[in-house]
């Protein structure tokens, strides 16, 4: 980043960053990412469909990695809720907790830079169930990843 120091009038010197360099390569690469993802797409309905096909294969490889990520994320913080309020406090708590986003917001704190819902945490097209009881989650020791009302296995 680029830093300038300006002297309104003689007074002590301030700081100011630039962001402006890492903002344009930000919104850069994210056009140029949209502008292929397009050309593919486009490419699929032309000349080169296994080419495109591939490339979506890839793409949404990519999504179920980046789901199995998370869901394991969700094991640890499940755990990790457990062993910092105790096995008594943390089943009252969960019971208490009715539906699924109020249980995320239970374990969000155990989850590093995590959204403020479930449903912005997980990619398109996949869900996590929570179990209702906390000892079947225990037992189990992962909650289920969905994908189209189909359990994942990971």
């Amino acid at each position: 980043m680029r830093q300038s120091s300006i002297q309104p009038g003689g007074l002590r010197p301030i700081v100011i960053l630039d962001r402006a360099p890492f903002i344009r390569g930000f919104l850069l690469g994210s056009l140029v990412a949209m502008t292929a993802y397009a050309v593919l797409l486009l490419k699929v309905r032309e000349e080169e469909p296994t080419l495109a096909a591939m490339s979506v294969a890839e793409v949404l490889e990519s999504q179920t990695s980046l789901a199995i990520a998370r869901a394991e994320e969700i094991n640890h913080a499940l755990a990790s809720y457990v062993a910092s309020c105790g096995r008594d406090l943390a089943d009252l708590a969960w019971s208490e907790a009715g539906v699924a986003e109020e249980r995320y917001q239970l374990l969000s704190t155990f989850i590093p830079f995590s959204p403020d819902s479930l449903a912005e945490y997980m990619p398109d097209e996949f869900e996590i169930v929570l179990w209702d009881d906390l000892e079947a989650a225990a037992a189990e020791r992962k909650v289920d990843l969905l994908v189209a009302g189909v359990v994942l296995d990971y």
